[in-house]
């Protein structure tokens, strides 16, 4: 696997390159209304094809110790494929793995409040619906 490249803000990882379209509008709700790619405090955006179809599994192998963020958000295939394109949220330190699904509206409230510690990640879980997708109220 291609190594994750490492930035000071949360990454948003594409690993289906199925829908140019949901790709699009996802990077457009993460950035919100007062952001652009690129502005301090935005997600750092990883549109590279050597990712396509990565797994959970291997995305957590392949997570560099000196990774500097706890967590990350995946456009995968049940992204693109479900209708309301929940983006999934994996822990990567303490209790790696742990996960809850985000719909694209949400994307900003909870990369706020997890990049600056307002929330523990498992807030986020314990606030997800029944079938794991976190809707910011």
């Amino acid at each position: 696997m291609k190594k994750l490249p490492n930035s000071q803000y949360p990454a948003i990882l594409r690993t289906d390159f199925t829908n140019e379209r949901v790709w699009r509008n996802i990077k457009k709700s993460a950035l919100g209304d007062d952001l652009d790619e690129g502005d301090d405090f935005a997600p750092y955006f990883i549109d590279d094809p050597a990712f396509d179809g990565l797994t959970k599994e291997q995305l957590l192998e392949g997570v560099p110790k000196d990774y500097a963020n706890s967590f990350i958000f995946v456009v995968d295939g049940t992204t693109v494929a479900e209708k309301h394109h929940p983006v999934l949220v994996v822990k990567l330190k303490r209790q790696p793995g742990l996960e809850f699904r985000a719909v694209p509206s949400a994307i900003e409230t909870v990369l706020a409040n997890l990049f600056l510690a307002n929330c523990d990640f498992e807030d986020f879980v314990r606030s997800a619906s029944k079938s794991g997708v976190y809707r910011a109220p």
